[in-house]
């Protein structure tokens, strides 16, 4: 199988945190221009909805530069109506807000030959103790994904957990709670994007992580880099955590994961640091019935298995994006792929 590797759009553009600014500002025709000179790059992952003021002039861009679109980032927290929480937010006009923005995703990703939506919901969660209700938060998350992903059955939504920022504590901080709320939602078009660095930055092992989501099996949608451990610092692939990264690509098939029909897409570069973040990819078991956070950290980018049973979500063996040729056949016995939040 060809491995394809797409760039969030945003992380093209202005690039800044609390200190310095590492990109200047540049409009999503100047970002493509510039992910037109990066060799081997077959894609973008853009962002709603600050990529999508001109949907004609999106369709443009994508056919003159011959990208093709592995998935649509939900961004729900760089707009200040997000400040107190989106799906949690007290505010039910937000909450209901949120919604709307995940089916308009949805919509567009269809539109545009996607088959997921990402997101990582960062804004929500808390800071100190008893600040939430965290009972009636959580009934909040799960209603709000659960009313969007019944919005259309044949565009996944992909929820990446990370532990913090701009929470201390957000609401989705890793793997068991991401298990959970695909369980409590109970609908098979919802899955996971694993982000290899937030899950290091959760004391987790990815690879454990990943089997853990295919035994449930939960769809993964994954996104690559590193980091010590310390904070989600968006290193290159294996520059840290260089056994983890081999376990995670080289799992032996005594794990029981052959079968897994593998895409992979997504690199996506990180201008602050000057690299490309590695390669995003789609894994799931195949053989099933069917049917993508990137987003950046503290809005400083411009914008951003199972065994036994049936699947809980299968889109067929090569069924991705068949308009963008992303997906294809691949007996995957050792599986996998990531970015950031």
């Amino acid at each position: 199988m060809k491995v394809r590797y797409a760039v969030v759009s945003g992380f093209l553009g202005r690039v800044a945190d609390r200190f310095t600014q590492y990109q200047p500002h540049r409009t999503l025709a100047e970002r493509f221009e510039l992910a037109s000179q990066i060799e081997g790059l077959d894609g973008f992952e853009l962002v709603y909805p600050s990529d999508f003021e001109d949907l004609e002039g999106v369709r443009s861009l994508l056919h003159t530069y011959g990208f093709g679109v592995p998935a649509v980032n939900l961004n729900v927290k760089r707009d200040p109506k997000w400040r107190y929480g989106s799906f949690t937010a007290k505010d039910p006009a937000i909450r209901a807000d949120a919604v709307c923005d995940m089916k308009a995703a949805m919509d567009l990703a269809a539109e545009l030959g996607a088959d997921k939506v990402t997101c990582c919901p960062l804004i929500d969660g808390h800071d100190y103790v008893f600040q939430v209700d965290y009972g009636q938060a959580w009934r909040w998350f799960v209603q709000g994904i659960r009313e969007a992903a019944r919005h259309r059955s044949d565009i996944r939504i992909s929820m990446e957990y990370k532990m913090s920022e701009p929470r201390v504590r957000t609401i989705l901080p890793n793997v068991g709670r991401a298990l959970y709320l695909c369980d409590q939602v109970g609908l098979p078009n919802v899955g996971v994007t694993l982000d290899v660095g937030h899950a290091i930055q959760a004391g987790e092992d990815p690879a454990e992580s990943l089997v853990l989501l295919q035994e449930g099996g939960i769809p993964v949608y994954t996104h690559t880099n590193d980091n010590p451990g310390d904070w989600d610092w968006d290193m290159l692939p294996g520059s840290v955590h260089l056994w983890q990264w081999l376990e995670l690509f080289l799992l032996p098939a005594g794990d029981e994961l052959p079968g897994l029909d593998g895409h992979r897409h997504h690199a996506q570069a990180n201008g602050a640091r000057g690299h490309l973040r590695g390669s995003h990819q789609d894994t799931r078991r195949a053989g099933g019935v069917g049917g993508a956070d990137g987003s950046g950290a503290g809005g400083a980018a411009e914008g951003p298995g199972q065994s036994g049973g049936e699947p809980r979500l299968c889109d067929g063996v090569g069924a991705m994006s068949p308009s963008c040729g992303w997906a294809g056949q691949h007996r995957f016995a050792h599986p996998t792929d990531a970015r950031r939040g």
